[in-house]
C-alpha cells in the first residue's frame, strides 16, 4: 500500500515503467536484419557488375572481361576471362606473342559494402599460355592451374560507373615446354614446375546495375 502511494506520487505506474523499458530496447527482427549479412540486399540495390581492364588491352591487345555478382553487403562472387590469340611480326627475327586463354572463378570481401571502395579477392585460375620473344628469344608454352589473390580499390564515380584498380599475383603448378626462339621447334626444356608470378595490374572500366 505504502509503495503504491509512492509509485503514484511520482506520477508512474509499473505498467507505465514497464513500457518505457522495454521501448527504449532496440527491436529484435531490427537488430538481426542490421546484423545479418544480406541487409545490403535492401539498402544497396545494385547486384551485378561488369568490366574490362584497360591495362590488358594495352598489352598486346589481351581482352579480358570480368562479371561479379554481389552475393550480400560485404561479398561477391565472380567470372573472369582472357583471351588474346596474336602474333606479332611472325616469322621475323623479332616475333613477339603473349598468347592466352585464361578462366578464372573467386570471390572478392569488401569492408565497406559491395562495389564501392576497398577490396580482396580470391580466385581459382586455369591459363593455356604461349609466350616468347619479350625481352629474351626464349619461348614458353604450357597449361597453368593455381590460385590467385589480389587488392584494390573500387572509385564510384556516379551510382552506375567505377573505376576499379587493383594489383594481384599467382601461384601454382604448370606442365611446360621451353623453346630456343619465338619461331622454331629447338625445345630445350619441358616438365612441371611450381611457380608464383605477377597475376595482373587492374585500371578496370566498371559498370553497376
Amino acid at each position: 500500500m505504502i509503495m503504491a502511494v509512492l509509485v503514484n506520487c511520482c506520477g508512474i505506474t509499473y505498467a507505465q515503467h514497464h513500457h518505457s523499458a522495454f521501448a527504449a530496447r532496440p527491436d529484435f527482427r531490427t537488430r538481426f536484419e542490421s546484423d545479418s549479412l544480406i541487409r545490403g540486399w535492401s539498402r544497396y540495390k545494385a547486384r551485378w557488375s561488369a568490366e574490362m581492364n584497360a591495362v590488358d588491352l594495352a598489352f598486346l591487345g589481351t581482352v579480358s572481361g570480368e562479371i561479379q555478382f554481389a552475393v550480400a553487403q560485404h561479398f561477391s562472387v565472380l567470372g573472369q576471362a582472357r583471351y588474346n590469340n596474336w602474333t606479332y611480326n611472325r616469322g621475323q627475327s623479332d616475333q613477339l606473342e603473349s598468347r592466352q586463354r585464361t578462366y578464372a572463378l573467386g570471390a572478392r570481401f569488401w569492408p565497406w559494402y559491395s562495389y564501392s571502395g576497398w577490396w580482396m579477392e580470391a580466385k581459382a585460375q586455369y591459363q593455356e599460355y604461349n609466350r616468347g620473344g619479350i625481352g629474351t628469344l626464349r619461348t614458353e608454352e604450357g597449361d597453368a592451374i593455381g590460385g590467385t589473390f589480389a587488392a584494390g580499390y573500387s572509385l564510384q564515380i556516379n551510382k552506375w560507373f567505377n573505376v576499379d584498380f587493383g594489383l594481384g599475383g599467382w601461384l601454382g603448378n604448370t606442365r611446360y615446354t621451353v623453346y630456343a626462339c619465338p619461331n622454331c621447334g629447338k625445345v630445350l626444356e619441358d616438365g612441371n614446375k611450381f611457380f608464383i608470378l605477377p597475376n595482373e595490374v587492374t585500371i578496370a572500366a566498371m559498370f553497376v546495375f
